[in-house]
């Protein structure tokens, strides 16, 4: 039913790298204080 695809990383490491890009695109913006919320327990600890 559904083509299985190959992950390019590991979850926790996507979810870093969203993290940053994240980061960076608010500091490029210069916008105020602002609140993450993330489910991933090994990229917020």
């Amino acid at each position: 039913m559904y083509d299985q695809i190959t992950p390019v990383c590991a979850v926790h490491i996507g979810e870093a790298i969203g993290l940053l890009s994240t980061l960076t695109w608010v500091h490029e913006l210069n916008l105020g204080p602002i609140d993450f919320e993330l489910d991933s327990k090994k990229v917020v600890d």
